[in-house]
């Protein structure tokens, strides 16, 4: 999963954070009822095809759960609230 975040473009500080992400909301998908694997597949690997949908859409939506605040024209970043 961490392999599919990376190759979709998450930075490394981000990384830990989306693979739990990812995990909850499949866990989550999961107990809902949303995993129906093929039953041409074994089970590992209709698991495996649908972790990385999960972790591909996860890293699409681009801000990972988390808000920005944006910084206008001429404003500089202050340190102490990178990451807010």
């Amino acid at each position: 999963m961490r392999s599919t975040l990376r190759t979709r473009g998450v930075l490394p500080a981000d990384l830990d954070d989306l693979t739990q992400d990812t995990v909850l909301g499949a866990w989550r998908s999961m107990e809902a009822g949303r995993f129906r694997p093929s039953p041409e597949l074994s089970p590992a690997d209709a698991l495996r095809i649908w972790l990385t949908g999960v972790a591909s859409r996860q890293a699409q939506r681009g801000d990972h759960g988390r808000p920005r605040r944006r910084i206008g024209h001429g404003e500089r970043p202050r340190p102490w609230a990178i990451g807010s």
